[in-house]
């Protein structure tokens, strides 16, 4: 089962000026768990990607980039992207483990919602 955000009033007709707008406001988000920022989301999350950037431990995952859903058919995919920074590195293993069980790689299921919404963010940025 996918899972998408909450319900919302007015569709988001310029993912990129909104996703922009979550990164002005990544104050909000940054100290809490990353269920503060998807109980926020007014758009649905499509993929996850997890990243390691320890050389020396690659079973760190220390950001994870989110890929979101748009029905603007004029944005690309490349501009509907939030990289979100862990205050702790997570286990990389174990979301690659997540995100090997679905097509498309990373498609955002209640597993990957489980193991990133307790994960407390560092920083945030649109990409």
């Amino acid at each position: 089962m996918v899972v998408g955000a909450q319900a919302q009033t007015t569709p988001i007709t310029d993912t990129v000026a909104y996703l922009k707008s979550i990164e002005a406001r990544k104050a909000e988000f940054i100290g809490k768990p990353f269920s503060v920022l998807l109980n926020e989301l007014k758009l649905p999350i499509l993929c996850f990607g997890p990243v390691g950037s320890i050389p020396y431990d690659r079973s760190k995952e220390t950001s994870t980039i989110i890929d979101f859903f748009t029905d603007n058919h004029e944005e690309v995919e490349d501009e509907t992207m939030l990289i979100i920074y862990w205050q702790t590195p997570l286990d990389q293993f174990r979301s690659s483990k997540i995100a090997d069980k679905t097509t498309p790689r990373g498609k955002w299921t209640d597993e990957a919602k489980d193991n990133y919404k307790n994960a407390i963010i560092d920083d945030i940025f649109f990409l």
